[in-house]
């Protein structure tokens, strides 16, 4: 079970027909207590591309949630989705972008370009 009472099929359902305000706590929610890593981080690496800037920040905030809760992310889609957070033209995006920067950098020892 996910927090907040999610399930993982409910999550799945979620992202194809919530509203922006819903989704956006979807890469939150999974980031902090994963059931599964793999499946986790694809879906915050999706949601890295959305249309809303909440949803699209909350998605790269997640990515360093998962480097300290997991301690593992794939760097080349990581390191790739957290660089284009940084030059968003969002600035609630590239705020969570920073911190995801930060986050990698400490927990997985990763040099994120600014």
């Amino acid at each position: 079970m996910i927090p907040d009472g999610w399930t993982r099929y409910e999550i799945e359902d979620l992202i194809g027909t919530a509203e922006p305000e819903v989704l956006a706590e979807v890469p939150i929610v999974i980031s902090l207590d994963p059931p599964d890593a793999s499946w986790a981080e694809e879906i915050c690496l999706d949601l890295t591309d959305h249309d809303d800037p909440l949803v699209r920040g909350n998605a790269v905030l997640a990515l360093g949630h998962l480097a300290r809760t997991t301690g593992d992310l794939d760097e080349e889609r990581a390191r790739a989705a957290i660089c284009a957070g940084l030059e968003d033209e969002d600035e609630y995006v590239r705020d969570q972008a920073e911190a995801a920067a930060d986050d990698v950098e400490t927990f997985l020892e990763w040099v994120i370009e600014r």
